[in-house]
């Protein structure tokens, strides 16, 4: 393992890539859109220049081909290799040509990193298959869907890894019951919306802005903002407590149900069927060292 290295599988817009620029890490990050590489050689001219960034134009499969990949035209995030998945509730996409490459041959040229962000819409499981187990970073983080979870079954057999399962709107663990960050982040969100006298006058008086401003740190580390859609902090710096593999697959399905119920939570958007979380794994208890 390279402990000064991440890699960024799903650059998209670089907003992952520029937080890991910042805490000091060199990046490795591979896009399959050719317009968000070109974007993000423009403006990380500079660290690809001095060997901080490499940026590469392909996408992961386990095979390597040339492959149609389903650009989104509204939801760019949407955009796959599974055109079902790009074309989601009737979205229009197109389809560009884009080299793959399999994971395996990423980590024998620039090897294992430290910590592995994977979000390709689908992909994930091509990443953690490919991992192994006698080497394996320190820390992963990969989309909540079916296949990460059956991924993580096949690679975790022992069942010796640790979980955090984090809510993408506002960085709150899943766990039940609620956690310390979700029951205070609840409570400053009361204190924003309550209709009750006592703090509509605290709003009033200047209260507002100190309550959105409390709400608004659960999306900051330091002096970085996380902007909507980034994959916010890693290893030890995320939320909650590291549950067993079954535990966390026990509470993921709590939450899914919970959210097709239609009930109101922190955890996604009003109105939205199901909810966007992050699945964070620790395979080596050690701290980040940026």
């Amino acid at each position: 393992m390279i402990p000064d290295l991440i890699y960024d599988i799903g650059f998209h817009q670089g907003e992952d890539t520029a937080y890991y620029l910042f805490r000091g890490y060199r990046v490795v990050a591979v896009e399959a859109d050719p317009g968000w590489v070109e974007a993000g050689r423009v403006r990380f001219e500079q660290e690809i220049e001095s060997g901080l960034l490499t940026l590469l134009h392909a996408g992961i499969s386990d095979d390597e081909e040339i492959k149609p990949f389903w650009v989104c035209d509204t939801h760019p995030e949407w955009s796959s290799f599974d055109r079902t998945l790009a074309s989601r509730q009737g979205s229009l996409c197109h389809s560009v040509e884009v080299p793959c490459s399999t994971f395996g041959r990423l980590l024998k040229q620039y090897g294992v990193p430290y910590y592995l962000k994977v979000d390709i819409e689908g992909m994930e499981g091509a990443c953690l298959r490919a991992l192994d187990r006698k080497e394996l970073p320190a820390f992963a983080s990969v989309e909540c869907s079916q296949e990460s979870e059956r991924a993580l079954v096949a690679l975790d057999s022992n069942r010796v890894f640790g979980y955090r399962t984090i809510s993408q709107i506002n960085f709150l663990p899943l766990e039940t019951p609620f956690s310390r960050e979700t029951c205070q982040y609840l409570a400053w969100q009361h204190r924003l919306q309550s209709p009750a006298l006592f703090w509509r006058m605290a709003r009033r008086m200047g209260g507002r802005r100190w309550f959105e401003e409390k709400l608004a740190g659960f999306r900051r580390d330091g002096f970085w903002d996380f902007p909507f859609g980034s994959s916010g902090p890693f290893g030890d710096k995320t939320p909650g407590r590291w549950q067993p593999l079954d535990e966390m697959r026990e509470t993921l399905a709590f939450y899914r149900r919970l959210a097709a119920s239609g009930k109101a939570a922190p955890f996604w958007l009003a109105g939205e069927k199901g909810f966007w979380a992050d699945i964070h794994i620790r395979f080596v208890q050690q701290e980040c060292i940026f």
